[in-house]
């Protein structure tokens, strides 16, 4: 039997006074949203579609072979409900700019759900690792508010915006790019069987500079480089995330290493049960 674990961290970007990242967890879910730093209020928006979509998953459950379905409906209902409620605190709803990513853990597999751009870092049972990350040109993501804002659907699609999914295959350079369309909801799933644990980032993950590059060099770190550091689970009951990430953070701190963008992580963990015990070391 398969035992699933979830844990979260966040973490503010260098650069940033308010943190615009928020993250939610619960049994079998994991939702994270990172705002718009140019949109006004966008950590409140970020906050209002975690807890939109948490109400979502309360009363709707996700069904095998109904993934397409699933995403547009709770795509819909999330960004309807979430415009309500940000008119009734009397703010605009460009404050609701904010990437939203759902991981759900439903039967046999988990499934993450990505409305805009972000990370989804896997590692199977033989310890390879994977990063899958989304992104869009002139730093662009599709947000859920054009789906309902026809003027500024109309804008974004004159910007000829385009979206690519990158795919690390285990973790080593080789990188396969594929254009999508700018409005494809991210639908990913994974099977409890094969992988012993599927972490959902914003894309403050991918913010990481390195002070002893050269001048004319990139100076953001790959995050190919960082995951199996973040991923090294000593012991794996209880917050496990909080406490690897919160010495992962410390020892990037001592080399001067920061991230400037706003950092949400949210991971599942599998482990097998035996006898109707928790495997505590990893």
């Amino acid at each position: 039997m398969i035992n699933v674990n979830s844990d979260t961290f966040i973490e503010i970007g260098s650069q940033h006074k308010v943190c615009e990242d928020y993250i939610l967890s619960g049994d079998n879910y994991i939702i994270l949203a990172d705002g718009c730093s140019s949109s006004k209020n966008s950590e409140m928006g970020a906050r209002i579609l975690c807890y939109m979509a948490q109400q979502f998953l309360k009363y709707r459950h996700l069904k095998l072979g109904d993934e397409d379905d699933f995403a547009h409906r709770m795509g819909l209902w999330v960004i309807h409900n979430a415009e309500m409620t940000a008119r009734h605190l009397g703010i605009k709803r460009s404050c609701l700019d904010a990437t939203l990513v759902v991981g759900i853990r439903s039967v046999d597999n988990i499934y993450v759900f990505m409305y805009g751009d972000g990370y989804i870092i896997t590692q199977d049972k033989f310890g390879n690792i994977r990063i899958r990350w989304v992104e869009y040109t002139k730093n662009m993501p599709f947000y859920l508010r054009y789906m309902i804002d026809e003027d500024g659907l109309l804008s974004y699609h004159d910007e000829k915006i385009t979206k690519t999914r990158l795919i690390d295959y285990e973790n080593t350079a080789h990188v396969d790019r594929i254009e999508v369309a700018y409005d494809q909801i991210g639908i990913h799933a994974f099977s409890l069987d094969t992988y012993k644990s599927v972490s959902i980032c914003s894309d403050g993950v991918g913010s990481f500079l390195d002070p002893d590059a050269e001048p004319n060099s990139n100076k953001i770190i790959e995050v190919r480089n960082l995951i199996p550091e973040m991923l090294g689970f000593k012991t794996t009951a209880g917050t496990f995330l909080q406490r690897r990430m919160n010495k992962f953070s410390k020892t990037m701190k001592r080399k001067g290493i920061e991230h400037f963008d706003d950092l949400s992580m949210g991971t599942f963990l599998m482990e097998e049960q035996d006898d109707g015990q928790n495997g505590g070391v990893n």
